[in-house]
């Protein structure tokens, strides 16, 4: 199968990822037949999307690179603007839509002091979703309920900040590992410039981004390597290319092309996270 055009989501012709679709956009396939869209002229219902709604905030927004550890060729990234008092079960809600996962499996997030002159890292924060079924890491190290922290209250705690690193594992078997860094803040009026709605509640936005989803109980990085490959060469494994194709949950009929992925769908879900 012929590789597809790395598609640029901050090049002239995608400058606004909440605006008018380019010509050279691409759909998601799988994207529910329900949803309708804040953005982009699609004419859809939504529904089954949480309110997550909690008091206004009026700090700017972090920017966050978050990338998929062992992904490559290409690496799977996505640049996220998020507000400071989101809270993790939400940030978990974003990077589920962000990365185009199913929400199928549990996830944690680890929160670690970093000694940048060695490189040590020591775990200070775990959080998990319904975490007092979790077992204990220790007497020092529990595991905490992610809808109790914020953003902030990790990034702003005086002793750690500018020291803390934060990852975020998804799917205990397969193991992928999510590295959430701190870009910085957004500027005033960077959401309106990117062409998001006056009228919404748009608090979470996708502003760039590399690589297709990874597929779901693909076997971590060795599988998805291998579902790729299958998909890459004319005569791949066509049990690996079915099962895909008709079984995986986050799957697509039409195939595999590992650098297409749609700013735009992204952003169509997100736009309904109320924080």
């Amino acid at each position: 199968m012929p590789k597809a055009k790395k598609a640029s989501t901050t090049g002239s012709s995608r400058t606004k990822p909440l605006g008018q679709r380019s010509a050279n956009a691409t759909r998601k396939a799988t994207s529910p037949a329900n949803e309708k869209s804040k953005f982009g002229n699609k004419e859809v219902e939504t529904s089954d999307t949480p309110d997550v709604s909690s008091p206004a905030n009026t700090e700017p927004n972090y920017l966050l690179m978050v990338h998929l550890m062992t992904s490559s060729d290409p690496m799977i990234n996505r640049v996220l603007s998020v507000p400071p008092n989101i809270n993790f079960n939400q940030l978990h809600m974003v990077l589920q839509i962000a990365f185009g996962w199913a929400e199928c499996h549990m996830h944690t997030f680890r929160v670690e002091l970093v000694h940048f002159a060695s490189g040590r890292k020591k775990p200070v924060l775990l959080l998990q979703r319904h975490a007092k079924d979790a077992p204990d890491y220790g007497p020092d190290l529990k595991m905490q309920e992610e809808t109790l922290f914020k953003l902030s209250d990790v990034l702003e705690k005086e002793e750690w900040k500018g020291k803390v690193s934060i990852t975020y594992e998804y799917d205990m078997g397969d193991g992928w590992q999510h590295e959430i860094a701190v870009l910085g803040r957004a500027d005033a009026g960077l959401h309106a410039m990117l062409g998001a709605p006056e009228e919404e509640e748009v608090k979470v936005l996708c502003l760039a981004g590399e690589g297709h989803p990874c597929a779901e109980d693909s076997g971590g990085e060795p599988g998805w390597e291998r579902l790729k490959e299958a998909f890459k060469k004319r005569n791949g494994d066509k049990d690996l290319r079915e099962w895909y194709k008709t079984v995986c949950l986050n799957g697509d009929r039409k195939g595999l092309d590992p650098w297409k992925w749609d700013i735009f769908d992204v952003n169509d879900r997100l736009c309904d996270i109320k924080i």
